[in-house]
């Protein structure tokens, strides 16, 4: 009696992941058995020929999938790099002094920190003529 009730119910979602397995499985099975034994006397079944087609056609849409998100990745999700989320987050603690006091306490000593600079500042230092 004990071993009944630590026994715990199945969910719905073991039930979709396990019929998916046994379709998928039985669709490769059908479709080996298509390639191997089908023939030009078989009155059922298209030609052989078909299947390589529809491998081909699944084939070359994964690839026209897997190029087309790296793509679209690459476009459309990925910030420009003139745009300040490739520089800031929004987590960030931009420091409000004055600007003298910031470029005489942060540019040329060494902190006991990680502060955020903005970056206007940060390239006045950099890019300042001497």
């Amino acid at each position: 009696m004990e071993t009944s009730s630590k026994l715990r119910r199945s969910t719905k979602r073991e039930y979709y992941w396990f019929s998916r397995h046994f379709i998928v499985t039985s669709l490769l099975i059908f479709i080996l058995i298509w390639s191997f034994v089908g023939g030009y006397d078989n009155k059922i079944l298209p030609n052989r020929n078909w299947v390589l087609i529809l491998q081909c056609i699944v084939l070359m849409g994964m690839l026209f999938a897997y190029f087309g998100l790296i793509f679209y990745n690459d476009d459309i999700l990925a910030p420009n790099l003139d745009d300040m989320r490739t520089i800031t987050d929004s987590h960030a603690c931009i420091v409000t002094t004055d600007k003298d006091d910031l470029v005489k306490n942060f540019a040329f000593k060494e902190t006991s920190g990680v502060i955020d600079l903005p970056i206007m500042d940060v390239c006045d230092v950099l890019y300042r003529e001497r």
